[in-house]
Formats: structure tokens, C-alpha cells, sequence
């Protein structure tokens, strides 16, 4: 009978190993999920407060001299570099890279949503992490309608 016993325990306690393994590595997996999206997270929050600080400098470049700035920028498409100069895209902007894995892109659209004599800039950052299958995968994006403060009119008093 001791021989059947032994044999019992053994398996007993190879099937309480088991569902102990199952258990610490259903754990460990949601830990590592968890801290993939805790990353991305603050990878995506970064790459909005770039592309707010994008807007907040294009809107300050436009308040600045509005005739001056439409006929300065009066392309479409720009590279933002980090010291924030606008910098005319002539094939993409990975050579303006700012900290280190967002690239951010400028475009400067003539009337249209914004009405015929003011400028839409919308401003798009991209970054690649290792979910991506392409360059740039991920993407935030912010618009903004600028106009000639110099034409409105103070109301009388």
C-alpha cells in the first residue's frame, strides 16, 4: 500500500506544481501587459503635450506678424525641429527627431475650414515603439485656426 500512496502524493503534487505555474505566469502576464500600456500611455501623453507646444508656437509665430507669417510660410508642409523652427518638408521629417522618437509635422493650410482669409495649421507627431510594423505608426494629432489679430475691431466703449 505504501507504494500506491507514494504514487498518489507524487501526482498530487505534480498537478498542485502545474496549476501553481499556470497561475504565476497568468500573473506575470497581466503585470507585463499592464506595463506595456502604462508606457504607451505616457509615450502617447508626451506626444500630445508635443503637439500642443507645436500649435501654442505656430499661433505665437502667427499673433506675432500675421502678413508676415502667411507670407513667410506660405508652403504647405513643415518638419518642426525641437528648437521649434519650422523647417519646409521636402521628403519626411526623421532628420528633426525630437527626444529621440517623435518626429512632428506641420501643415499650414490657406482659408478653407478656417474661413478664406485665415490659416488652418494642424500639427501631427509621430513616433514608432515595438508594436509597430512601419515607421511612425502611432500618431497624435492637433488643429488650430489662426487669424490676422490685426483685423478685429475692439468693441467701443
Amino acid at each position: 500500500m505504501r507504494t500506491s500512496e507514494a504514487g498518489t502524493t507524487l501526482v498530487e503534487t505534480i498537478v498542485a506544481l502545474s496549476i501553481a505555474v499556470v497561475i504565476i505566469g497568468g500573473i506575470t502576464s497581466l503585470v507585463i501587459t499592464s506595463l506595456g500600456n502604462a508606457t504607451y500611455t505616457k509615450v502617447q501623453d508626451q506626444a500630445e503635450s508635443l503637439a500642443q507646444e507645436g500649435i501654442e508656437t505656430v499661433r505665437q509665430k502667427a499673433n506675432s506678424n500675421y502678413s508676415f507669417f502667411v507670407s513667410t510660410y506660405n508652403k504647405t508642409n513643415y518638419c518642426m525641429g525641437p528648437d521649434l523652427s519650422l523647417i519646409e518638408r521636402a521628403f519626411d521629417c526623421n532628420n528633426y527627431k525630437v527626444k529621440t522618437i517623435y518626429t512632428r509635422e506641420v501643415t499650414l493650410t490657406q482659408g478653407g475650414d478656417c474661413g478664406e482669409s485665415n490659416t488652418k495649421a494642424s500639427v501631427k507627431v509621430y513616433w514608432t515603439d515595438s508594436k509597430c510594423k512601419t515607421p511612425n505608426c502611432h500618431k497624435v494629432a492637433l488643429e488650430s485656426c489662426l487669424v490676422d489679430n490685426s483685423t478685429i475691431l475692439s468693441p467701443g466703449i
